[in-house]
């Protein structure tokens, strides 16, 4: 389930939707350490304005922010092919923001 706040809504908008996909992406940042981040395709489009809104899982505990609008390649006319919304979301993981956080607490 996504949450989030529409470019022309003033109130919350709750949709549902369900991963379809999760890869975990692996990194090391130079002295930093090891950064781990979850990408999350979501079987139901986010309004413009939603990104950075929270996921949350069945529990109501977030699980991720939302990203952007996954994207499609469509065959147009004789010029060859447009880049459209597909109707699906991309979200991350949390886990970017507990390395940050931990970084801070370490510069601090």
């Amino acid at each position: 389930m996504d949450k989030g706040y529409m470019a022309d809504m003033t109130g919350p908008l709750i949709k549902q939707g369900h991963i379809g996909n999760l890869r975990r992406i692996v990194t090391t940042v130079s002295g930093l350490g090891t950064l781990e981040c979850d990408v999350m395709y979501i079987d139901n489009a986010m309004h413009p304005g939603a990104s950075g809104g929270p996921v949350f899982n069945e529990r109501g505990e977030a699980i991720g922010i939302l990203s952007q609008r996954a994207m499609t390649a469509v065959e147009y006319g004789t010029d060859g092919r447009a880049r459209v919304p597909s109707g699906c979301t991309i979200a991350i993981g949390l886990n970017p923001l507990a390395f940050l956080g931990r970084q801070s607490q370490v510069a601090n």
